[in-house]
């Protein structure tokens, strides 16, 4: 019994392992299968690999020959970038000088503009006044030309009076002679001469006052046309010396541009005012020769009158002329 059990149970364990080995044969089978799919999958996979490799191979070969050149060309690039950004350095520190430069002019140029427009603020001051200078030198040389024409109809009006004088002179010395010799041939017949000392004595008071006149009246007239004539030379010759000075001031402003047509009229007019001062110079030179000759004939005229004889009394308002 015990031996038919576990004969039973020996056939059980050996149906039981027989089912196993059923099952793991067809586990096996089905193993085998999935391994040769497997397989046929892999060899696929492989071969597909393979063209994979192959392809994603000259991808990276193609890649990298892209990348080889894109590395040269980078670097050429970079070669380049460098060039020109050294290049735009230099050119921005050369744009900076130059613009430090041009910084430098332009305050230099707005110096120079102030310094010019300062300058020419006072050329048109100086210009102001040279021209008010020359307004005044103008009106003294026309009063100096009326004095001028003064001084000539004064020295007429002398000459006029000196011949006039001369010509009286003349005329009471030939009536003096004439009464002088009437005198003579009245004392030679013994007659009174009352009559002709009564005439030699209004004679002599008419030359007494014709002598009294010519030295004190006309000389002294010559003397103050003479005194005026050098005062009249000696304002000329300060008018020369503003001249001069404004010459030199016309001079310093002819430097500046902005005003030389006025300048230069300026000048013009300062050389016609020296010319006309020169002319008056002459003319005046003229006048002061005509009076020294006038004052050396009025000189000889009083010595002649000097000359005259008189009466002896010894008295000096004694008008009475000799008659012997």
């Amino acid at each position: 019994m015990k031996a038919q059990n576990q004969s039973q149970s020996a056939q059980n364990q050996l149906a039981s392992l027989h089912a196993q080995h059923e099952k793991l044969l067809s586990e096996l089978a089905s193993l085998r299968d999935d391994r040769d799919s497997l397989q046929s999958n892999l060899t696929l996979t492989n071969q597909q690999a393979g063209r994979d490799v192959s392809k994603l191979q000259s991808q990276i070969d193609r890649l990298k020959q892209q990348l080889d050149a894109a590395n040269q060309q980078l670097s050429a690039t970079s070669q380049q970038l460098n060039a020109t950004t050294q290049q735009r350095e230099r050119d921005v520190q050369m744009l900076q000088n130059q613009l430090a430069e041009k910084e430098q002019r332009e305050k230099s140029l707005l110096e120079n503009v102030e310094s010019t427009t300062a300058m020419q603020s006072q050329s048109e001051q100086r210009l102001r006044e040279a021209n008010e200078a020359l307004q005044t030198s103008r009106r003294q040389y026309q009063e100096s030309e009326q004095r001028v024409l003064e001084l000539q109809e004064a020295v007429r009006r002398a000459q006029s009076e000196e011949e006039a004088t001369r010509a009286e002179l003349r005329s009471t010395a030939r009536q003096l002679y004439e009464l002088l010799q009437e005198v003579t041939q009245g004392s030679a017949m013994n007659r009174s001469s009352r009559t002709a000392e009564a005439s030699a004595l209004t004679l002599g008071h008419s030359l007494a006052e014709v002598s009294a006149e010519t030295p004190e009246g006309v000389s002294g007239s010559l003397h103050e046309l003479y005194a005026w004539s050098q005062q009249m030379l000696a304002e000329n010759r300060s008018l020369h010396s503003q001249i001069a000075s404004f010459e030199q001031q016309v001079a310093s402003m002819s430097q500046n541009d902005s005003a030389s047509s006025q300048v230069l009229a300026l000048q013009a007019e300062l050389r016609e005012v020296r010319s006309r001062l020169a002319s008056q110079e002459g003319l005046l030179s003229d006048v002061r020769s005509q009076l020294a000759m006038k004052e050396d004939a009025m000189a000889s005229l009083q010595q002649e009158l000097n000359q005259t004889p008189r009466c002896s009394c010894a008295r000096s308002n004694c008008l009475r002329w000799k008659t012997s």
